[in-house]
């Protein structure tokens, strides 16, 4: 899931990338980027070696031309990235098209097919409802200013008060409430109409990847917060990016 900007640093996870045993500078992030890829490959290579049979097809056609992967069908997993950001089409026209091509749960237990909203359902959703509460508001503010900055919640310069608000506003992006937008995204949409109508299922509980990828897990008044608050500041992760895994009926 990552961004479409020029940087190659943007959308990674940096505290990992940080954290990741490297022979260069922790200071160096395209160093530790290059290592962090360059073993991941390495790992996914041997596996790749092993007894078990892999299969993968990669396409960019359009979601309604899968001719192509339909003598390839029933398939274990299917990841859609990011088309139902970019793509004009529904979600139930993705999971009609794409759903049938993934095995039933008689023939495996774990075959997912695995969608992301990004930024779309967002920008659809964040007009409808209350975003923060005044009281985690203040919070935010405080936890931001001298976390981030070591300043007053206020400065006596305007000016400066005036360079930080981006940064101000990304960072208090990653403190919204997700979880209640989305279950409103969800009832505005009509995800149950949508999974009965294409004979999926949407799993309560992922199982492959974790519902919210990018947020900040740690409550921010607890060890380890600060830390994990500069690494999602430093990917210019804004935190909204939702993991749904579906099943077939």
């Amino acid at each position: 899931m990552l961004s479409n900007q020029t940087s190659p640093l943007v959308g990674w996870d940096i505290q990992r990338l940080i954290n990741h045993a490297t022979g260069f500078s922790k200071d160096d992030l395209h160093g530790q980027l290059y290592c962090f890829m360059r073993d991941l490959l390495e790992k996914f290579a041997t596996r790749l070696q092993s007894k078990m049979r892999f299969a993968f097809h990669i396409t960019s056609e359009g979601v309604y031309d899968t001719d192509h992967l339909e003598r390839f069908r029933p398939f274990d997993r299917i990841e859609t990235a990011q088309l139902l950001e970019y793509d004009e089409f529904f979600l139930r026209h993705l999971l009609s098209i794409l759903g049938r091509l993934l095995k039933t749960p008689q023939e495996s237990i774990h075959a997912t097919m695995i969608t992301i909203f990004e930024d779309r359902w967002y920008q659809e959703t964040r007009g409808d409802l209350k975003h923060l509460e005044v009281s985690k508001l203040q919070a935010v503010a405080n936890f931001i200013s001298l976390v981030i900055f070591g300043l007053p919640v206020r400065s006596k310069d305007p000016e400066q008060d005036v360079k930080l608000l981006p940064v101000r506003i990304l960072a208090a992006r990653i403190f919204e409430p997700y979880d209640h937008l989305f279950k409103h995204y969800m009832t505005k949409t009509d995800f149950p109409g949508v999974a009965n109508a294409t004979r999926m299922q949407m799993k309560e509980e992922n199982k492959i990847l974790e519902k919210w990828p990018k947020r900040l897990s740690e409550d921010h008044e607890q060890d380890g917060a600060m830390e994990e608050f500069h690494a999602l500041l430093a990917s210019q992760t804004r935190g909204q990016s939702r993991v749904v895994e579906w099943t077939r009926k």
